[in-house]
């Protein structure tokens, strides 16, 4: 029927996952490694970078422990 052929045609894409941080008051928009390290005083930025890095991490598919790990290391720095 023409009911069922234009469902078959139907498409659905992946949900987007969009992530905010909260510093000092300020809410910054990441979407990967990069901005996340960018929403941080430049100061900091290296040593986020390896901590990144040197666990293999990517804020786009981490758990929520992860990020909590992650952000418990940025807020030692701040």
């Amino acid at each position: 029927s023409d009911h069922q052929k234009s469902y078959n045609s139907s498409r659905f894409t992946d949900s987007e996952r969009k992530m905010y941080l909260l510093i000092h008051e300020t809410l910054g928009k990441f979407k990967d490694n990069q901005s996340f390290v960018n929403l941080f005083p430049r100061e900091h930025q290296l040593q986020i970078k390896q901590y990144l890095k040197g666990s293999k991490m990517k804020v786009t598919n981490s758990s929520d422990f992860e990020m909590a790990k992650l952000l418990s290391f940025c807020e030692t720095l701040l």
